[in-house]
């Protein structure tokens, strides 16, 4: 072993010598004409073991694509399927492949087929829509904002979100009650902090027109 030097260390990985950091550290080197191995041992550099090559598994051969498939060099990632049906924004990645032929898309089962035989998507569950004569006493039908409408505890500014709910509602000038009724905004019960004060109130001015 010889004093370490301003070069780098040669390794299997990086067998020629490198300009080295200003940073000395002191320490041991492998001899001339031996390279620093992976297990630290130092190593003649023809029996450092060669670098493992990554796995290339075989292009896909064009007589292998099935019936209506035809041979594509680069874009098979990106063909249309029933989902998607029209080409989308392909990225750069480049993959061979059997694609399916033009006017067809690839189906679930993984076969191809025109477009129109494709299968519609399920369409969500659709509950029935209440009917205007099933509205109650002070309630009118309402296509759209049966959500947004006005409470005894939230008497709503008219800011509502975009969903849309059909029902009955309470008529205008009159509010919907804890007890699910209609009644008039003046109707409505007084919460029990509002009730405490206005009785303070009350009796404060009894007080004063007292004395």
């Amino acid at each position: 072993m010889l004093l370490k030097v301003r070069l780098a260390p040669p390794t299997c990985e990086t067998p020629n010598p490198t300009i080295c950091s200003r940073n000395v550290v002191p320490g041991c080197l492998c001899k001339d004409g031996l390279v620093r191995a992976k297990d630290g041992n130092c190593v003649p550099l023809r029996s450092c073991k060669a670098p493992s090559k990554p796995i290339q598994f075989p292009d896909p051969d064009p007589s292998e694509c099935k019936k209506y498939e035809v041979f594509d060099a680069c874009s098979a990632h990106c063909e249309p399927t029933c989902e998607t049906p029209q080409f989308v924004i392909c990225n750069k990645l480049c993959i061979k492949g059997c694609v399916c032929k033009a006017g067809l898309v690839r189906a679930k089962d993984g076969g191809c087929i025109p477009v129109k035989s494709c299968k519609a998507p399920s369409k969500p569950i659709q509950f029935p829509k209440p009917k205007p004569s099933e509205c109650k006493k002070y309630e009118v039908f309402d296509a759209c904002g049966a959500h947004c409408e006005p409470t005894c505890e939230n008497s709503h500014s008219g800011l509502c979100n975009r969903k849309c709910v059909p029902g009955c509602v309470c008529k205008r000038g009159r509010v919907r009650a804890k007890n699910g009724g209609c009644v008039r905004k003046s109707s409505c019960k007084a919460p029990a902090k509002l009730k405490n004060k206005s009785n303070k109130a009350d009796r404060k001015k009894s007080k004063s027109s007292s004395h």
